[in-house]
């Protein structure tokens, strides 16, 4: 998958969760990535985390977890916000 199709596909997963991100997503290496997801909401809450580069099959729902995981705690910084 391109870098594009990974920001895609978080979007979604973001959607899926009940919340706008705007992403960024860099290749860092060969077989890793930066990924940084913003807020889209005044306050611009920002995660960023590194992670291998999905591949099919177990990777990727790895990928997904560690997504995941990312988009609810900026949800819990926004609930105290």
């Amino acid at each position: 998958m391109t870098d594009a199709e990974l920001g895609e596909l978080i979007e979604g997963i973001a959607r899926n969760e009940g919340i706008e991100l705007e992403v960024f997503v860099q290749t860092a290496a060969v077989d890793s990535l930066m990924v940084t997801l913003y807020s889209t909401d005044a306050s611009k809450i920002r995660e960023e985390f590194a992670a291998p580069r999905p591949e099919p099959g177990e990777a990727r729902e790895e990928f997904i977890g560690t997504v995941r995981e990312h988009i609810r705690a900026i949800k819990r910084k926004l609930e105290q916000a």
